[in-house]
């Protein structure tokens, strides 16, 4: 189980680094992070063992693996949850997410994400009209 205080240090350390795993319309990486209060206040709701899933990915993917939950991502890029496994790794944190690939609205009914979730993140252009696809879970 996850010390809260080691959670709150790592997703401060998260928020200092900024780390960048999107690229921009030229090819560069960059971030497209979710703020840091965004962050904290997400991961104060979570629980180890929860199982959890966000369309998207990013500093919120870090900070469900910080937390301690059974998690699933889902973003239109592979190299995103290369470039997040890879930023746990490196700061020896859980990297044992999946990363699945691809349109969410096509993905959100695959084998590899639990029938029975207890925390959904709806992030980046996944918003209201978008988010009614996923409705039917």
């Amino acid at each position: 189980m996850p010390d809260p205080s080691n959670v709150a240090q790592e997703i401060l350390k998260v928020t200092e680094n900024l780390p960048k795993f999107h690229r921009n319309p030229e090819g560069e990486l960059t971030s497209y992070g979710i703020s840091a209060k965004t962050l904290e206040f997400f991961c104060s709701l979570l629980e180890p063992g929860m199982k959890t899933l966000e369309t998207g990915a990013g500093y919120s993917t870090v900070g469900f693996a910080i937390s301690g939950t059974e998690h699933t991502s889902i973003s239109l890029k592979e190299e995103e949850g290369v470039l997040i496994r890879h930023y746990c790794r490196e700061n020896r944190l859980r990297d044992d997410f999946r990363h699945l690939w691809g349109s969410s609205d096509e993905l959100i009914q695959s084998p590899d994400i639990p029938k029975t979730l207890d925390f959904i993140l709806i992030d980046g252009a996944h918003r209201f009209p978008y988010a009614l696809s996923l409705i039917h879970i």
